[in-house]
Formats: structure tokens, C-alpha cells, sequence
């Protein structure tokens, strides 16, 4: 039976006989559990248990798929040691390699010991497609629960980029090492502009614009090799992805951590699972994350000879860890962290957890890079690049800002956007990083904000805090040298004049510089605002019938707001054309205000009586 079994499992390997081949290994499976071949068994039930229903079989063979599986790594942990290395590659070279690098690491560490670890089982099923990696997002703590402005959206892609590429731009153009370009040098459409600032933003703009995009071709031809990102040293980096319990039982998780390895004047990892000491207890926090860091299962550092465990030293990297139980063909999203401690290069392998509280399982994450199109043969063959997305450079220590929009004098309740007015409120900067920024700046998509150092004297008067041709970037003043040291928090007022109507996207971008250095950093921020309407006009014009050059002119007001509200008088754009209020309207003929109460409407008549201009038959 054993021989049939698998000759019919090779025969059924790779056609579409999913359903056949999942009932050949579970006959198969328990065959070998029942004549102790443990090695194999488990390799197989550790496939089963990964397929949607085990195999599309009933509840009750599900349980005991993984009954036995845990069974096996319970009480026959060297046999299943066995099955686990035949597990983690299907090629024997590679599973060599592994196998010398745990030997090698035991033989030379004293106490160190292998713990069983699955790799490769897909219980629960995580999808790589899914896996993101992101700068942890830090929120500063608003204490005082004043209510903010909007509320904050992603935003589109294409507008932040261009938001950026006009930032430098016009940072550049406004430099006063800026020279000015040539007439030759210059686009010809830009040589009717008149206005030399905007002249050279204009430039500016088209000169990041086209680098842009030669970029952007040079990494499609493959001739630029991909770059891994940046990072702060001690500034946690968010991994998330997708696990689904595939099977119709419940699936419990614990310590559920990324696993990576750094080098830096060593070597740390938590790879392999190879306990050296006793278990991790010490934590970390940091002032950008909420969460609680701790040392990674089974992370050791290199050392002449041997190895040795991340306890007892500083590690290089700490990991925040999570339990999750996933019902019956349950799904949910991971959101996991890891904080490098020091300077080197950082790269995120995979992620393990601890099934059942009973073994572990290991899952090496497999990211697809861009497709090449440097080459007929790339084309053909749809060759990718090498994925830079879980590798990072681990720079110094850099700032770390988060921004708030407040209102001012408001302690409860909901702050409101009037159409037209212009209404006070208060931007909370904070550095939640490591070291100190300076050179902030903001730039926005809508001309509504206005940075006052002195109260202005007119409407006319020059809006301060601008630099640039545009009116939207903004040089934001800060005390102390102009620097935001780390876990200070400093509040700006500023003036918001709102228009427009219904909901408006307001995207701020600010840019800031580690100080004393032009090592640069960018904060995206869109606020979906609500505006809200003060007064709605509408109006109708009849002819008069008593005077053939007249019109009555009928103007409805309603006030939308809570408040009382006291207008002047309505005045007519018009050189043809005067307007004269029908007498009997108001108490006061002679008074042109117009008191309206909360959620009135008032409907007010006038003569549009024509002037001596010739042009009025």
C-alpha cells in the first residue's frame, strides 16, 4: 500500500488533480504516522493542514491532521527535526547550506540548543502580495482634546509629487546662490513671462520634472540598480501583511515577530532557531511608538568564535510581538514593528510565530521586484529586479515630525470652516524623533493659510511667511535658533481663510532638515475640511411696470449659522446700473443694515434704476 500510494502521489504532482493528490498525502501521511516514520509524516501533514480545508475534507480529519502534527512534534521532536529540514528547501543544496550553518553555530556556542521550527507552512497562509513596509506612523497626544481641522485622508499620489517637485523648485529659485538661467538655456514658453521669480520657478519646476522622469526610465531599463531605503537609527519600521486560516478549525497564534538580520561591525539575527540562554525579558519603548519592543526569539550576535545571545548584550534590533486566533476560514491584518538600535544594514527575512503553544512555524517572505525592460530577453522571459522593499540602510539618528491643526479658543464641541471668513486656529509641531530639525517649511495645494508675525493692517496688506512665486510655501518661524529639539513641541498660530464649498482636500506638505546638515525629511498630511456656508443669496430680476427703464431686483437672504447676524448694506457692481431700496421694508428707512436671527430668511426688494451712462437705451 505504501509503494501504490506513492506512485500515485508522484503521478498526480503537478497535473490538476489538487483535490486526488491532498487525499493521496493524507492516506499516505497515515500510513508512515502508523509505521513511525515521523519524518515524513509530518512533512506531509504539515502540507495538508496549509491546503483550504486540509484537502477538502470533513471538520473532524481537519482536527486530526493537526492533532497528529502536534502529536509528532511533541513526542518525537527529533524525528521531526528531520522532516523540518526536508521542509525548509526542496533542493538538496540548499538544504545543505542550512543544515552546516545551524551545525556550525552549535557546535561553536556553548549552550546553544535547536529548537523545532516548521518553515514553509502555510497554516496560516500569508500572502507575500500583501506584505508592506512603512515608517511606524507616531501621532502626537492631544492632551487637551481640542477639536482639529478635517480629517486626514492618504491623498492621491500624483498631487504629493507634484507638491514635492514645486517645493524645490521654488527652494532652489529663491536660494540667493540661485542664478538665473540664460535666455538660451531657458524654455522658450517661459521667455514671454515678464515676472523673473516666476520665470525661475517655472524652470526650476521643469528641470525636476524632466530628472524625474529620466529616473523613473533609467529604472525601468534597469540601468539604475534598485537602492534600499534610508532609515533612523531607533525609529520603528512597520511591516504588515494578510494571514487566512485556511482550515475549518480554530487557529491560535502567539509571539507572532519578524525575523531579520543586520550587519553591522557584527552580525544579529534571529533566523534558525537556535536558543542560546534564556528566554528574552528586557523592553524597550520609543517616543514614536506606542507600542512596547522587546529582544526577537532566538536572536544572537556574532562574535570571533561562535555566537551569542542578544540578552546579554545590546542587540542590534528589537521587535514588537502579538498573539491572534483565527476562526474558520478566518482572515486578518498583522501590523508588526521592528526598531534597529544601531547603524548597518537591515534586512527583514520573514516572520514566525508559535502555533497552538506548541511549535514553531517560520515563514521566509518571497517579494517580487519590478519587471526589467532593459532587454528582448528580460521582456520575454518578464525578469524582475531584485526587491529592495524589506532592505534598509540604517543611517544616524534623524527628526521626526508629526503636525496637528488646532483650533484656537475652542475647548469642546467641534471647530466649523465658514465659506469666506477667516477664522484663527494654532499648528502643533512635534519632534518625536532622535535629533533635532530645523529649515521647516509647509507647502500647500490651496491659498488659505496665512502665518501672521505682526496683525496685518489691511486686506491688501503682503501675507507673511511666503516664499516663492506662488503664495503657497510657507517658511515656518521657529524659536530657539529655529530648531525643534527631539521631544519638543511648539505651537504656531496662524489664520485660515476658507472657500470654496462642501468638502475641500487640503494636502500640507512640510519639509525639514536634521540640523546642520541638508539631510532632508518630508511630512504629508491631507485634511478633508468641511466648509460650511454663512450666508446663501439668491436673487431675481423682474422689468418694472411703471417705469419701462427700471427692474425690481429681489434678493433672498438666509443665515445658515447659529449666530445672530447684522449686514450691511447689498451693494450692485454695475456702471450702467444703481440699486434703491424700496421704501417700507425696515424700521428705519434710512438704515441700510439688515438684522437676520439664526436660521432666518429674508427677502429684500430693490429698484435697479439705470444712471446717465450713454450706454443705457
Amino acid at each position: 500500500a505504501f509503494r501504490c500510494f506513492t506512485s500515485a502521489l508522484y503521478i498526480y504532482h503537478d497535473g490538476q488533480w489538487d483535490e486526488l493528490h491532498n487525499h493521496l498525502r493524507s492516506a499516505l501521511a497515515a500510513q508512515l504516522y502508523s509505521l513511525g516514520r515521523m519524518a515524513a509524516s509530518v512533512d506531509l501533514y504539515a502540507k495538508l493542514v496549509g491546503t483550504t480545508g486540509g484537502g477538502r475534507v470533513s471538520v473532524k480529519s481537519q482536527q486530526k491532521f493537526v492533532n497528529h502534527l502536534l502529536e509528532i512534534v511533541r513526542d518525537h521532536t527529533k524525528k521531526a527535526l528531520v522532516g523540518a529540514d526536508r521542509m525548509a528547501h526542496p533542493s538538496g543544496s540548499l538544504r545543505q547550506q542550512r543544515f552546516h550553518r545551524i551545525e556550525q553555530v552549535i557546535r561553536e556556542t556553548v549552550g546553544a540548543v535547536r529548537v523545532l521550527e516548521l518553515p514553509n507552512m502555510d497554516l496560516p497562509y500569508i500572502d507575500d502580495s500583501t506584505v508592506k513596509c512603512v515608517v511606524e506612523s507616531g501621532t502626537a497626544v492631544n492632551r487637551t482634546k481640542v477639536p482639529g481641522l478635517g480629517h486626514c485622508k492618504a491623498g492621491e499620489e500624483g498631487i504629493w509629487d507634484e507638491l514635492a517637485c514645486q517645493t524645490l523648485a521654488e527652494l532652489k529659485a529663491t536660494d540667493e546662490k540661485y542664478v538665473h538661467p540664460s535666455e538660451e538655456d531657458m524654455p522658450s514658453a517661459l521667455l514671454n513671462i515678464s515676472d523673473t521669480s516666476i520665470q525661475a520657478v517655472m524652470s526650476e519646476i521643469i528641470k525636476e520634472k524632466t530628472n524625474q522622469n529620466l529616473i523613473a526610465r533609467a529604472k525601468r531599463a534597469g540601468s539604475i540598480k534598485p537602492q534600499s531605503a534610508t532609515r533612523a537609527r531607533m525609529e520603528p519600521v512597520c511591516v504588515s501583511f494578510t494571514v487566512t486560516n485556511p482550515l475549518s478549525v480554530k487557529v491560535e497564534m502567539k509571539d507572532i515577530q519578524v525575523v531579520a538580520r543586520m550587519k553591522a561591525e557584527r552580525v544579529c539575527t534571529n533566523e534558525d532557531a537556535i536558543a542560546i540562554g534564556p528566554t528574552p525579558n528586557r523592553t524597550w519603548t520609543f517616543a514614536s511608538s506606542t507600542a512596547t519592543f522587546t529582544v526577537p526569539d532566538f536572536c544572537r550576535i556574532s562574535r570571533q568564535i561562535g555566537w551569542q545571545s542578544a540578552q546579554d548584550i545590546d542587540p542590534y534590533f528589537v521587535v514588537t510581538k502579538k498573539s491572534l486566533a483565527l476562526e474558520s476560514r478566518g482572515s486578518s491584518t498583522v501590523d508588526l514593528a521592528i526598531c534597529p538600535l544601531v547603524k548597518g544594514d537591515l534586512e527583514i527575512i520573514g516572520v514566525r510565530c508559535k502555533l497552538f503553544d506548541s511549535v514553531w512555524m517560520y515563514h521566509p517572505f518571497k517579494i517580487q521586484g519590478a519587471l526589467l525592460q532593459n532587454s528582448q530577453e528580460n521582456r520575454a522571459n518578464r525578469t524582475r529586479a531584485e526587491s529592495m522593499l524589506l532592505k534598509a540602510k540604517v543611517d544616524v539618528d534623524m527628526p521626526r515630525l508629526t503636525a496637528t491643526v488646532l483650533a484656537s479658543g475652542v475647548s469642546s464641541g467641534s471647530a466649523k470652516c465658514i465659506q469666506g471668513q477667516i477664522s484663527e486656529w494654532t499648528l502643533r509641531l512635534s519632534n518625536i524623533g532622535t535629533a533635532p530639525a530645523s529649515n521647516v517649511t509647509l507647502k500647500t495645494n490651496l491659498p488659505w493659510v496665512n502665518f501672521e508675525s505682526n496683525p496685518r493692517k489691511s486686506e491688501m496688506s503682503r501675507t507673511s511667511s511666503c516664499v516663492g512665486a506662488t503664495g503657497t510655501l510657507y517658511s515656518l518661524t521657529i524659536a530657539e535658533k529655529g530648531v525643534i529639539q527631539p521631544g519638543e513641541e511648539i505651537n504656531i498660530p496662524l489664520s485660515l481663510r476658507t472657500f470654496g464649498a462642501s468638502q475641500q482636500d487640503f494636502y500640507m506638505l512640510y519639509r525639514y532638515e536634521l540640523y546642520g546638515t541638508k539631510k532632508e525629511r518630508w511630512l504629508r498630511q491631507m485634511l478633508d475640511v468641511a466648509i460650511y456656508p454663512s450666508l446663501r443669496v439668491s436673487a431675481s430680476l423682474i422689468p418694472s411696470y411703471w417705469a419701462k427703464e427700471e427692474h425690481i431686483l429681489s434678493v433672498e437672504l438666509t443665515n445658515v449659522e447659529d449666530n445672530n447676524m447684522l449686514l450691511d448694506k447689498v451693494s450692485l457692481a454695475s456702471r450702467e446700473y444703481r440699486l434703491e431700496p424700496i421704501g417700507g421694508q425696515m424700521l428705519e428707512d434710512n438704515s441700510d443694515l439688515i438684522p437676520l436671527q439664526q436660521q432666518e430668511r429674508v427677502t429684500m426688494h430693490y429698484r435697479l434704476v439705470p444712471t446717465d451712462s450713454p450706454n443705457v437705451k
